[in-house]
């Protein structure tokens, strides 16, 4: 990895796949101790760079695997926990 990029730079430079026709859903959780505020910048700045928006608190949604596994990776990263979903949208957006 290049030590000039954010980590969120680095992991949505990862992971390749991004050609789906799903919305994925991402939830994550930090049990007994709060993110570092190094997550939320690198949060913010993936926010920015990619289709992953937050629609509350700990649930963010990307429009392609690429961004959610990428979402993903960030919050283990910092030892979160995380799962990812896929389906449409019914409602809203």
């Amino acid at each position: 990895m290049e030590h000039n990029l954010s980590l969120a730079e680095q992991f949505l430079g990862e992971n390749q796949k991004d050609n789906d026709s799903f919305l994925w859903l991402i939830a994550y959780d930090f049990i007994e101790k709060k993110p570092p505020p190094k997550f939320w910048k690198n949060l913010e700045k993936m926010m920015s760079i990619s289709t992953v928006s937050r629609i509350q608190y700990s649930v963010l949604i990307a429009e392609n695997m690429r961004d959610a596994l990428a979402a993903a990776q960030l919050v283990e990263h910092y030892n979160g926990l995380v799962e990812v979903f896929h389906g449409d949208r019914f409602r809203g957006g």
